[in-house]
């Protein structure tokens, strides 16, 4: 077969295309550190899938050569697999339009057939010579860093000191965008959460916990650190740096094993630092969709709004359900003899989409998965529209809490709760347009940032215990020190909620809870986080919101959880002081100092 052969020169250009995809790449994530939200597996998985999607059109083009051998010939063909290729890495460049990178690689793919000596022995070796090297590169990439990982979590584990005599396994469960107020936990009408409500009566309650930030990866970073987002540096396209220790390397430091199983592999995968001190961590799945997602090819024609309109089909790719994560943690576990264990666990089922499986999916009414109208300026949610969107959040709690209560039976029978601190809590709340917003992560009102907080220890928290103080989830890292690992005590910052329900320590003096998101290019005007970062403060009762633009809302927290009545302008003196205790908090990043 001479390298003139579609096939051939289908896996050729295939494999140019994935080298030219994967060198792009790693550019922008270790020349640039910009977060790429792909797969650690993108250095074989984009070259395979684009081989794929060539050797298809390769034969297509072979087909249509011998049924049209005077006009399909070999350089059309060529020209037409080299526009192919030079489209899809264009493709990769998402300010110029998809139709302007066609229009640009047909017109350098005509070049290239017109140009390139395809009768030539010396192409012919060429050809051989690198689709050889290409496939070795592919090989190497698939092999040695699971290898390496491989290696590192034994050594790492079989490294681990003597923990103390006693010392519980830690259950971290962050359920992703899982608001509060819509948990029959906290009193919602509807029954989304029975399981979370049969198993919370083991342990305490806190009834206004905020979190640090109104989306995944500030979040999960201050629950991870004890640090505010500000502090950590961390942002949309900025992964966690190495700056802070981390819970999980406190826990291994105590002899911890600890392992990590995530559903959000968009702000919580490997590359965005969170796995930092966990010798195991499973986010992105090795899949056939995993494989699509990675070519720049697979993503234009997955994310094709059009198609997914006229195919009824709103699933992301590779997403990862509760199943999934209860399987992977309890694989992993076993038996769960040895060294006391600290997971983490992320679950996304309750975020957008909203496609809430069978049985639960018309549980409270009629669904609707979720689009992206909300990015459409001037766009106004009609009531029924947010009805049905929030029919179909509702039921995705309603599946996800079912899957909880899987999780913890299993635990349960297998005797692993019987020394387990365990913490349910989530990174984020939703809004559904109680401010005229839907969504997270555009402004810092309650819906955004009020989330479920509950916890259990058998024979050291005490069972049946409501917290109505104000806490942030920032204090958990010092919280779970003080139960599990008292001796790294002060390792971390922030401060053990412990005393709230001890009844023989004294109660916490109130803290100043801070939250915080940063500016987001590419949302609509109306969005409040579009006027530049947001930060907010509660204090005394009190609740700061500053927008970029400098102006403020004040907001009585225990009597206005709404939100509804701005006391900005009748309480100036209390802007004043919450503005200024706010300011002395944040000012720290600007000066170039971490904050205490």
């Amino acid at each position: 077969m001479s390298s003139a052969h579609p096939l051939r020169l289908a896996l050729w250009l295939g494999l140019l295309t994935g080298m030219a995809e994967i060198t792009l790449q790693a550019i922008e994530r270790l020349v640039l550190h910009r977060l790429i939200f792909l797969s650690g597996d993108f250095g074989w998985m984009a070259p395979l899938t684009d081989v794929a999607i060539f050797l298809l059109a390769g034969s297509l083009l072979w087909l249509a050569q011998r049924a049209w051998p005077a006009r399909v010939t070999s350089a059309t063909i060529l020209g037409l697999l080299a526009a192919l290729s030079l489209w899809a890495i264009l493709l990769m460049y998402p300010p110029l339009h998809r139709g302007a990178a066609l229009l640009l690689a047909a017109g350098l793919g005509y070049q290239c057939a017109r140009r390139l000596p395809m009768a030539s022995p010396a192409f012919s070796r060429m050809v051989l010579l690198s689709t050889s090297a290409m496939l070795a590169v592919v090989a190497l990439c698939a092999v040695v860093p699971r290898l390496a990982q491989s290696r590192r979590e034994t050594t790492t584990v079989a490294a681990l000191p003597a923990a103390r005599a006693g010392a519980p396994n830690v259950l971290l469960i962050i359920l992703d965008t899982v608001r509060a107020v819509s948990l029959s936990l906290y009193g919602y009408p509807r029954p989304t959460t029975p399981q979370l409500q049969r198993w919370a009566g083991r342990g305490v309650i806190f009834d206004a916990a905020l979190s640090a930030a109104p989306w995944t990866l500030p979040s999960h970073a201050t629950m991870f650190t004890g640090r505010w987002p500000h502090e950590l540096g961390v942002d949309w396209r900025v992964a966690l740096g190495t700056t802070y220790p981390t819970l999980a390397e406190r826990l291994g430091a105590a002899g911890y094993r600890t392992a990590g199983f995530v559903a959000n592999t968009t702000y919580c995968s490997e590359e965005t630092g969170l796995n930092r001190g966990f010798q195991h961590w499973e986010s992105y799945p090795v899949s056939v969709p995993m494989m699509v997602k990675s070519a720049s090819l697979g993503r234009a024609l997955t994310g094709s709004a059009w198609l997914r309109d006229l195919l009824h089909w709103y699933q992301p790719l590779a997403r990862k359900d509760a199943a999934e994560i209860n399987a992977g943690f309890l694989g992993w576990l076993g038996d769960g003899s040895g060294a006391p264990w600290f997971v983490a666990l992320n679950y996304l089922d309750a975020h957008a989409p909203y496609l809430p499986p069978a049985p639960f999916r018309d549980q409270f009414g009629p669904t609707e998965p979720r689009g992206n109208p909300m990015l459409e300026p001037g766009y106004t949610w009609l009531p029924e529209e947010i009805t049905r969107q929030q029919n179909a959040y509702d039921a995705s709690i309603a599946a996800l809490d079912d899957a909880l209560g899987r999780l913890f039976d299993s635990l349960e029978t297998r005797g692993a709760l019987r020394n387990t601190l365990v913490i349910v809590t989530a990174d984020h709340g939703e809004e559904f347009y109680e401010h005229q917003l839907m969504d997270h992560g555009n402004s810092l009102y309650l819906p955004s940032i009020h989330v479920p907080l509950l916890l259990w220890l058998p024979g050291t928290v005490p069972a049946g215990r409501r917290v109505t103080a104000p806490v942030t989830t920032r204090d958990l890292p010092a919280t779970i020190l003080a139960l599990a690992a008292p001796q790294e005590q002060g390792s971390l910052p922030g401060r053990s909620l412990v005393p709230l329900w001890s009844d023989s320590a004294p109660a916490l003096v109130p803290d100043s809870i801070l939250a915080e998101v940063n500016y987001a290019s590419g949302l609509p005007d109306r969005y409040p986080v579009s006027k530049g970062p947001m930060r907010s403060l509660l204090l005394d009762g009190l609740r700061l919101i500053e927008s970029g633009d400098r102006s403020r809302e004040l907001y009585q927290f225990a009597t206005d959880q709404a939100e509804q009545a701005n006391l900005a302008a009748v309480d100036t003196a209390a802007v004043a002081r919450l503005g200024h205790i706010l300011e002395q908090m944040t000012t720290p990043v600007s000066a170039g100092v971490a904050a205490p």
